[in-house]
């Protein structure tokens, strides 16, 4: 379970048995989803496209942006930015 909102377990990230827990948090899936959320592709994710929660966990700018950093995509800083601007409008 990646949230607590996937009470059916759909979003998957990998096995405990095969992978550790912090291989499993940094790797592509998890990568791939927060990315999704970043850019607001919650369609991508039927379960994060059902949630109510949706935005209801915040992060600051600043960590998106060093999360974008660390992981090489610091170009999609902006997009984030203009999605956020969007929403509270």
């Amino acid at each position: 379970m990646v949230c607590c909102a996937d009470v059916h377990g759909e979003i998957e990230v990998g096995n405990l048995a095969e992978s550790s827990f912090l291989e499993l948090w940094e790797g592509p899936a998890m990568t791939r989803y927060r990315l999704w959320h970043i850019l607001g592709q919650f369609e991508k994710m039927p379960a994060c496209a059902r949630c109510g929660g949706i935005n209801f966990y915040r992060m600051t700018d600043e960590e998106i942006r060093s999360y974008l950093e660390r992981i090489g995509r610091p170009e999609l800083f902006a997009r984030y930015l203009e999605r956020m601007a969007g929403e509270v409008e």
